[in-house]
């Protein structure tokens, strides 16, 4: 693929099945691109039943200084307003801490979020590089193991103290 192109991939509604499309563009035909959906964003077009929900585990992740953002298929309801969630869908979503305590807070906070949300938890914690690690294979691994990483280069084992260790690196002595 040429260094001025760029992969996208769509979903299609799931009415009746997932479908995705699959397309390479011109990075000078993009018109803007933008941070993923806070989690705010995305209540008022979740699902009725639901709403209450999103809404407390944003404030209680805001009131960590926690800043959660939405992607997958609540994400692409709020932006194209079809329905996208379905009762089988989870919640995906992304933590870009700033530091270590902001990580660890976020960790803590899905992880005792996992059991009281109506609608399961997923998502990955991104790294200052752009490096990605599922939030539960970070929660879950000891302090020697590696992790799953994926990135724009590809996925690669990486250990997770030199994930943590980046993050250390950007907190001014």
């Amino acid at each position: 693929m040429a260094e001025h192109a760029i992969a996208l991939g769509l979903p299609l509604p799931p009415d009746p099945c997932k479908r995705r499309l699959k397309l390479v563009v011109d990075r000078a035909d993009v018109a803007r691109v933008a941070e993923p959906l806070s989690l705010q964003a995305i209540v008022a077009r979740a699902p009725a039943r639901l709403r209450a929900c999103l809404d407390t585990l944003d404030q209680r992740a805001r009131a960590r200084g926690v800043t959660l953002r939405a992607y997958g298929s609540f994400a692409w309801q709020a932006l194209t307003t079809w329905n996208y969630v379905t009762a089988r869908s989870d919640l995906d979503l992304l933590v870009v801490p700033a530091d270590i305590p902001i990580l660890d807070a976020a960790i803590a906070l899905l992880t005792s979020e996992k059991g009281a949300t109506m609608i399961p938890l997923d998502g990955e914690v991104v790294f200052p590089d752009g490096d990605a690690v599922s939030w539960r294979e970070w929660r879950d691994a000891d302090r020697n193991a590696r992790v799953l990483v994926k990135s724009t280069d590809g996925v690669a084992l990486t250990p997770r103290e030199e994930l943590r260790a980046r993050l250390e690196e950007r907190v001014p002595a």
